[in-house]
């Protein structure tokens, strides 16, 4: 993957989604303490009241970062060995752990029955000692099940930290913007589950804009719904068009591109594009995409470009550009104060299987953010 910013720190703006480390509030302990007070064995009450922390834990988690995700789970019955927590489509087994350096976690093969396999299994670190909790790292639930598989069939399973490879980002990512079915391996579900996947799938790829479409010679549906201007070649040359020209898209675009090109920052004529005019704060600009296919490396790039109404016009400053993949802040691009900057971009590649989110902010901190891009 690379990137190839307008501005040259491309990581200058970057944001956590959420942070990893919560400082758990004294209504979560004393829930916490409430649903496992009544527990008669020592053992399995102090494992139950790490499990409860956990669990409220990697709720706050999901509150601090404002994903608006509906969780749910048992608050009146203090959770068990195969307990899970709902989290929208997706249910969610929380595997709470001691410290850094526990290399490995046990889960109980009766949270691996159909009744309670869960889609992800998240480790939750507890230091209850100081009420604080940090959400490690994930795993996808086929992924687990491949493990399982080498091992000898017990009661219970030795899974290695090592073994969970989803980082918070991408969990959150996961939670928030797909459903359960696009992350499971088709090759682990049974036929009916299958013809449900994909179903579901298809649901998800229609919240994506699919620029793999736009290669094809049309614009895809959700792009369609959100009024873009389709912008089929560039085969005519945008050197000989007139900028000028107000009922012509590519027109708007097209000293730009020239200037683009004056740096090192071409558009090959077989690229398609799309475009679409937006409102930020009291301002009006024009959005471009440009996207085309890199064969001989199986990869998709895509130029991102944000001006005004008027293209001799500078933006206002602290208008800002960002690109996103489903981990992190790939690069952004901001007006500085001073800068007569007329237009901002960023150009992305990624694998075909990547997607790209696009965050366009006001100078007054208001923010649009645009479906993925992808190449589905």
């Amino acid at each position: 993957m690379s990137i190839q910013p307008s501005n040259p720190d491309p990581f200058k703006g970057f944001h956590p989604v959420a942070t990893e480390t919560i400082m758990l509030t004294n209504t979560s302990t004393q829930w916490a303490q409430r649903v496992c007070r009544d527990i008669a064995d020592a053992d399995e009450q102090w494992h139950s009241f790490l499990r409860a922390l956990a669990i409220t834990g990697f709720e706050q988690w999901l509150n601090q970062g404002n994903s608006g995700l509906p969780i749910s789970y048992s608050q009146t019955v203090a959770p068990g060995t195969d307990a899970t927590i709902q989290v929208g489509d997706f249910r969610l087994y929380i595997l709470p752990m001691g410290t850094l350096k526990d290399d490995q976690v046990v889960i109980p093969a009766s949270a691996l029955s159909e009744k309670h396999t869960a889609h992800l299994y998240v480790l939750v670190e507890v230091h209850e000692e100081v009420a604080q909790v940090r959400v490690r790292t994930a795993l996808l639930s086929h992924q687990l099940e491949a493990y399982v598989e080498r091992q000898c069939e017990a009661e219970e399973y030795g899974v290695p930290v090592s073994e969970f490879t989803v980082p918070p980002e991408k969990l959150l990512w996961y939670l928030s913007c797909l459903k359960p079915e696009a992350i499971i391996k088709p090759d682990t579900v049974t036929s009916s589950v299958k013809e449900k996947i994909t179903t579901q799938l298809h649901e998800t790829v229609t919240t994506v804009i699919n620029t793999g479409k736009w290669l094809q010679g049309q614009l895809d549906t959700v792009a369609e719904q959100l009024a873009w201007q389709f912008i089929p070649s560039l085969e005519c040359g945008y050197e000989l068009r007139d900028f000028r020209d107000a009922e012509d898209p590519l027109g708007k675009i097209s000293e730009i591109l020239r200037e683009l090109q004056d740096r090192s920052v071409g558009v090959p004529t077989d690229a398609v594009g799309a475009c679409q005019s937006i409102g930020l704060g009291n301002v009006i600009c024009y959005f471009y995409t440009f996207v085309w296919e890199l064969a001989e490396t199986n990869e998709w790039s895509s130029l991102f470009v944000l001006f005004g109404a008027d293209t001799n016009e500078p933006l206002p400053i602290g208008t800002e550009l960002q690109v996103s993949d489903q981990t992190s802040v790939m690069s952004t691009s901001k007006v500085q104060p001073g800068a007569m900057t007329t237009f901002l971009y960023i150009q992305a590649i990624g694998n075909l299987d990547e997607l790209f989110t696009v965050d366009i902010s006001s100078s007054d901190g208001e923010t649009l953010t645009l479906p993925p891009f992808g190449f589905v």
